[in-house]
């Protein structure tokens, strides 16, 4: 139960991480 709060926690990191990458890589092309 633990293990699957934890992964789903990260997987939600991850998404803010590649969601804040593309924004960035989006506003440097401008």
């Amino acid at each position: 139960m633990l293990h699957l709060a934890m992964s789903k926690q990260f997987q939600r990191k991850r998404q803010l991480i590649l969601t804040g990458l593309g924004m960035s890589t989006i506003t440097n092309f401008h």
